[in-house]
């Protein structure tokens, strides 16, 4: 049928090409459901035909619900091109083949279905088109990234079926940029080929393996000709020719030139590249001491230092961390250079390296090695790297002394002073500075022994090393820090005031200073304990103020002023008895009385009373003025008997509010007072006998003189502890410093230089004048009042008096009834003690 025209095959059927012409519901199981046209190179003088050539006039022809299993639902021709269709049609066959387009002369298409694509109409291959293309490509390693689109030629996106491929091939040839034609014969790579995949509309070339494998030496570019296959040879448009760019190798490439053309070649895993664009640098082996990636070379360890060698395109080991021993030879240390035999090679656990080019030591006794360097098992010690590459120890911390061998380097070591002795220094080998001595010796028994330790100081413990500890009422000065070094080699431990120190040396609460002597911020010091000034502690301070001043004020007048006002008593008037014997007897009868009733008892208290004060104050004393380490039981007993020192200034109330007087204002108020206080005593009866004394007769004078003098020999006796304590403490100081030349304190305030540094101060002249006025001044006076007083006489007088006394108790027991025996040893008594005649008397003399 091919080989006749259409009007020679329609006329052997009547009517066709007239009539109208249905082409419905037939099937392809490919392409052209309802009618298919064979390639155009079959008859090549038809190729230009219409597929409906032939048909007349008006004549319709319809296709209608069509399928096709790939492409042209209802015409598919075989060729590139749809031949003479526009004219036959007598307009564009693109507009009459569109599925309902409505009627056109001569052809319509309705309801066809196409699997591809052309659901009406569709056509062979005419335009291949580069749809995208990548520039640039390293050669040997980069995929060519080429995606191509077919178009029909009515100019529909061919398209390959979901169960095979499109019948259609693209050839590529690589041929260098410079050449004028490409072919097989000057193609830098063999011809590759490409088809559009099953169910795609695209070919894709990186997909299907194609790599440019090479480029021409000398060039940066290649020539990439295209050619679909299948259709018909001469289309230009089936066609495309590419440049693109040869790209320099990268990373994990090495240069390699062959037959005049280049590529880049990766290098393995366990090989590294120094140059990627130099062709005489190849892959590398990597050497034993090192990781490599195929691109880079790199140490074991972080710290490794390799540099490149350009000349020689290799890397060379040029450091190695710590701890290991640098080696580039198969034959050791100082043999010739082997590229695969470099590596950083560490020491052992036991060992140490001064040098990377020296090789490993042995660990000496003193230090402890981790494969890289010497640590002292003593903490604080020093080791340096000395002479033949070893490192050796020059420095040793306070409590140790050094162990060394010139010649025997791995006994060196720091041996600690033993249990019992101490070291405050540093132990050096040589040039000692502040702080350090030179403590040597090389053998370690001798170190052992602590012949050049320190002896343990009084008050302390020593455990061995540098650790001097305080005892309970002990202080260091520096505290407890190991090798805490002051001006001396020896530790400073110093006794603190009762109370104030603390196991270790630590300062009981609210004590700071040196010896824990002073009080902190917001502390007072009271009877030689600090205690905090709280709210209700100054209140109370105040409160005991104004208590003992309303009751010294009224102790005051009935002392010194209510004698003076009051009346003499009369005189008790003993009458006459029968016998002067019964007389005597009733008179000391009466001063037995006298004597265990009230006014004898009160007396007898107020000695009492005296003597305990006394005995307190001076017991008080004793915890601060003797350097004893007294038994807690003992501090509190001598802290209770502080209270009877009177001294108001150091109760822990009051102390508060007189915390901030200076020493000196407190040296005054503790001199001046007693002094104001005799002249307030003495006063009331001075005034008396000054304005009245002319008129008086001498027994009214004689009563304000004991006025004046009872009183004042009690305050005196009161608080001469105090005053003269606190006069002669100012010249009791300790040394807080090993040879008397540093702090110099005072013992009763640590805040204050002792005045015996500066003899012409205040304080030292002030405590002179004063401790010579009360130390010795108040016994003299009391010496000479005993004298004026005939005290001696009459305490002489009273021990007679008890004597007899007891006698006569006795006599009257054993002879009751013998008047005469009775009145006889009156008698004699008289005769033989005049002395006695006052014991009779109803008023004897005081």
């Amino acid at each position: 049928l091919t080989t006749r025209t259409p009007t020679e095959l329609f006329a052997e059927f009547a009517g066709c090409g007239k009539l109208p012409l249905a082409v419905r519901g037939n099937t392809a199981g490919r392409n052209g459901g309802g009618l298919y046209k064979e390639s155009c190179n079959i008859v090549e003088h038809r190729s230009e035909q219409c597929f409906i050539e032939g048909i007349e006039g008006s004549t319709l022809i319809t296709f209608t619900d069509n399928v096709a299993g790939a492409a042209g639902g209802g015409v598919f021709v075989g060729c590139h091109t749809t031949g003479n269709c526009d004219g036959t049609l007598a307009l564009p066959f693109s507009s009459a083949r569109r599925n309902g387009a409505g009627a056109y002369s001569k052809l319509s298409f309705a309801g066809n279905t196409a699997g591809t694509y052309g659901e009406s109409t569709g056509a062979n291959a005419l335009d291949l088109n580069v749809e995208r293309v990548t520039p640039g490509y390293v050669p040997g390693q980069a995929m060519l990234d080429l995606s191509l689109a077919m178009m029909d030629g009515l100019g529909q996106r061919m398209q390959s079926p979901d169960n095979a491929a499109l019948p259609l091939l693209v050839s590529m040839l690589v041929c260098p940029d410079s050449a004028q034609a490409c072919s097989v014969l000057n193609s830098l790579q063999p011809q590759m080929y490409f088809q559009m995949a099953p169910g795609d509309d695209t070919i894709e070339t990186a997909l299907q393996s194609a790599r440019l494998q090479r480029c021409a030496i000398g060039q940066t570019s290649v020539r990439i000709d295209l050619f679909a296959m299948g259709t018909v040879s001469d289309i230009p448009s089936l066609r495309q020719t590419l440049t693109v760019s040869c790209l320099p190798c990268e990373e994990g490439q090495a240069l390699t030139h062959e037959d005049g053309t280049w590529t880049c070649k990766s290098c393995t895993e366990v090989q590294y590249v120094v140059d990627n664009n130099d062709a005489d640098v190849p892959c590398r082996n990597c050497p034993v001491g090192a990781k490599c990636d195929g691109r880079d070379l790199e140490g074991l360890t972080e710290e490794e230092v390799w540099i490149v060698d350009r000349a020689a395109g290799i890397m060379v080991l040029e450091h190695c961390p710590p701890g290991h021993q640098l080696i580039r030879s198969n034959e050791g240390v100082g043999g010739p250079f082997s590229h695969d035999a470099q590596m950083c090679s560490p020491c052992q656990v036991n060992q140490y390296i001064a040098n990377e080019l020296s090789e490993c030591q042995p660990c000496p006794l003193g230090g402890e090695c981790d494969g890289i360097t010497v640590r002292g098992k003593v903490a604080g010690s020093d080791w340096v790297v000395e002479g033949n590459n070893t490192i050796r120890l020059v420095r040793c911390p306070p409590g140790t002394i050094i162990v060394r061998d010139e010649h025997l380097h791995a006994l060196d070591q720091c041996v600690k002073c033993p249990r019992g002795t101490y070291s405050l220094v540093t132990a050096v080998v040589s040039d000692p500075r502040p702080g350090e001595q030179v403590l040597l010796v090389s053998d370690p028994v001798d170190a052992a022994s602590g012949a050049l330790c320190h002896t343990c100081e009084d008050g302390a413990d020593c455990h061995g090393g540098s650790a001097v500890i305080p005892t309970v009422g002990w202080w260091r000065r520096g505290g407890l820090e190991a090798g805490n070094v002051t001006d001396y080699d020896r530790a400073e431990v110093y006794r603190c005031p009762p109370a104030a120190c603390k196991a270790t040396g630590v300062c009981a609460s609210g004590r700071i200073g040196p010896v824990c002597g002073i009080c902190e911020e917001g502390w007072s010091m009271g009877n030689g304990m600090c205690s905090r000034c709280t709210y209700g502690l100054e209140t109370f301070g105040i409160v005991l103020y104004v208590v003992l001043g309303i009751f010294i004020g009224g102790l005051y007048f009935v002392t010194s002023i209510q004698p003076l006002i009051m009346k003499d008593k009369s005189d008790v008037q003993v009458g006459e008895h029968h016998n002067i014997c019964w007389r005597g007897l009733a008179t000391l009868q009466n001063v037995w009385a006298q004597l265990h009733g009230a006014e004898g008892g009160a007396r007898l208290l107020l000695g009492y009373f005296k003597v305990m004060v006394s005995f307190f104050q001076m017991l008080s004393s004793f915890m601060y003025t003797f350097s004893v380490e007294w038994s807690p039981s003992m501090l509190s007993i001598m802290e209770i008997a502080g209270l009877f020192s009177f001294n108001i200034l150091a109760f822990p109330g009051p102390s508060c509010l007189t915390n901030k007087i200076s020493h000196e204002g407190r040296l005054v108020i503790y001199t001046m007072v007693p002094i104001v206080v005799v002249g307030m005593l003495t006063a009331p009866g001075g005034i008396a006998l000054l304005l009245g004394g002319h008129s008086m007769d001498e027994k009214r004078k004689r009563r304000i003189i004991q006025t004046m003098v009872r009183p004042v020999q009690v305050f005196l006796f009161m608080v001469y502890p105090l005053v003269t304590y606190q006069t002669l403490s100012n010249f009791h100081c300790q040394h807080l410093s090993p040879d008397g030349d540093g702090e110099y304190l005072l013992i009763s305030n640590y805040r204050q230089e002792c005045p015996l540094r500066h003899p012409g101060g205040f304080i030292f002249l002030w405590s002179f004048f004063f401790g010579i006025l009360y130390a010795a001044g108040i016994p003299l006076l009391f010496y000479c009042m005993l004298r004026t007083y005939e005290v001696p006489r009459i305490g002489a007088a009273k021990r007679l008096d008890e004597v007899c006394t007891d006698l006569i108790e006795i006599f009257q027991k054993r002879h009751a009834h013998d008047i005469e025996a009775l009145t006889s040893l009156c008698t004699l008594l008289t005769r033989t003690h005049p002395g006695l005649q006052h014991s009779f008397d109803p008023h004897p003399p005081r």
